[in-house]
């Protein structure tokens, strides 16, 4: 984990709420095109990807998305209600059919981080991408 959050801007699109289903990754990356009105950046697309689908799949939790724009740089936000918070977990050569996103988000961003919602109901787990 590294760096802290963007805080909210006024011109910050607003947070989209997906579902709790796998189609929630392809929708969340379609609101990110409508939202920077580019073709898709790859990074971006891995990025925001693994963040909701590990709030499906790992939070049980309809994932709240947010994009952020700045000068040169996007934040993305997915936040979720699940208990506990993501830890990035060392790539080794064991066979395993997850546990690799993070190191992925690690590998991408330029930062990213956790933060535990105040009120204990869950987490925003964001990335910050240069563009």
């Amino acid at each position: 984990m590294r760096g802290a959050p963007l805080p909210a801007a006024p011109g910050d699109a607003a947070p989209v709420v997906l579902p709790m289903a796998p189609a929630s990754a392809r929708l969340a990356r379609q609101h990110v095109q409508t939202v920077t009105g580019q073709p898709e950046d790859a990074r971006v697309a891995l990025i925001v990807t693994e963040l909701v689908n590990n709030a499906v799949v790992h939070a049980h939790s309809r994932p709240r998305l947010r994009v952020a724009l700045a000068e040169h740089t996007m934040t993305v936000e997915v936040s979720d209600d699940g208990p506990g918070v993501p830890v990035l977990q060392p790539i080794d050569d064991a066979p395993t059919e997850s546990g690799r996103g993070l190191a992925l988000v690690d590998a991408l961003a330029s930062a990213w981080g956790v933060t535990p919602d105040p009120a204990g109901a869950g987490k925003t787990v964001w990335a910050t991408v240069p563009l």
